[in-house]
């Protein structure tokens, strides 16, 4: 397959951030096509329980959420969670905010959830070169009490 005239290898990445660019220049059409290359790609060439993969489907659930295609965004949210757990230690920002993107899911879907408060991962664990990147320490700590533990 080849995306951007690339080979897929080449593609994986581009085509994640050309979706996040997208995104946020509201085009969110335009940004659902280049995740789900990516993670088509990502997932032929990592294998699904890859953390890339991961990142691609919390980006995509995420974007989803937006549209308000909850049924489809849960399934990814739940697959991301699932391997973030698996691949990151417990108290890992990641963890939190897909578990904050996947309540905001259900809050869409205006289902009845069993939740706890969790705020295990309530400190910073990026390492010093990344705490740039992503929530701040402050939005992490205003929304840690708000984040849900949530049971399938």
């Amino acid at each position: 397959m080849t995306l951007l005239g690339c080979d897929a290898r080449d593609s994986i990445t581009p085509a994640k951030h050309l979706g996040d660019v997208s995104r946020c220049r509201g085009r969110l059409g335009e940004s659902e096509e280049y995740y789900r290359a990516a993670l088509e790609l990502r997932k032929k060439t990592l294998g699904a329980a890859h953390a890339n993969v991961a990142d691609t489907e919390a980006a995509l659930g995420r974007l989803l959420t937006e549209r308000r295609a909850y049924e489809e965004a849960e399934q990814l949210l739940r697959h991301a969670l699932e391997v973030r757990r698996q691949s990151k230690p417990a108290t890992h920002w990641r963890i939190g905010y897909t578990q904050t993107i996947l309540g905001n899911c259900l809050r869409g879907e205006r289902r009845n959830i069993a939740v706890k408060p969790d705020h295990a991962w309530q400190s910073d664990s990026r390492p010093p070169g990344l705490r740039r990147w992503g929530p701040s320490r402050s939005a992490l700590t205003t929304a840690a009490p708000y984040t849900m533990l949530l049971y399938a």
